[in-house]
């Protein structure tokens, strides 16, 4: 028992250590170019502003259905998932200077083969923002 604890508390303790945060002029230029939907898609998705700056500060986006919805907005607005589910990896990388052909590659590969917009958007943010904070 006390092993177990003891690898829970040093999985927390390491993932806090190796996770480092989010370059501050990433995330503006994100912001910028999600401004003009922003509102929409938190509206849409149900969300609040709180909920998403949580994500950006703790580096976490929730497997939530809200949290997809809300990527899924974003996302097919700036045109960085077709319609059909796929990533565009030029439109990321074009959009996204701070983004490399790398990470797109990979978050591309782990949004796996999946039909439903907001567990796609779901798990390229789940990547992406993994990935940025490694």
């Amino acid at each position: 028992m006390f092993l177990l604890k003891f690898l829970v508390i040093f999985c927390v303790f390491a993932q806090t250590v190796l996770t480092k945060p989010l370059n501050k002029e990433d995330v503006q230029i994100w912001n910028n170019l999600i401004a003009p939907y922003n509102g929409a898609c938190l509206i849409e998705a149900n969300l609040s502003l709180k909920n998403i700056e949580a994500i950006i500060s703790e580096q976490n986006v929730q497997e939530t259905k809200e949290v997809g919805d809300y990527f899924k907005c974003l996302y097919l607005k700036l045109r960085m998932i077709k319609p059909d589910g796929e990533v565009d990896v030029d439109v990321l990388l074009t959009k996204a200077p701070y983004m490399t052909t790398q990470i797109a590659e990979k978050c591309k590969k782990a949004v796996g083969f999946e039909s439903d917009l907001s567990k796609i958007s779901n798990r390229l943010a789940a990547c992406i923002v993994k990935s940025l904070s490694e």
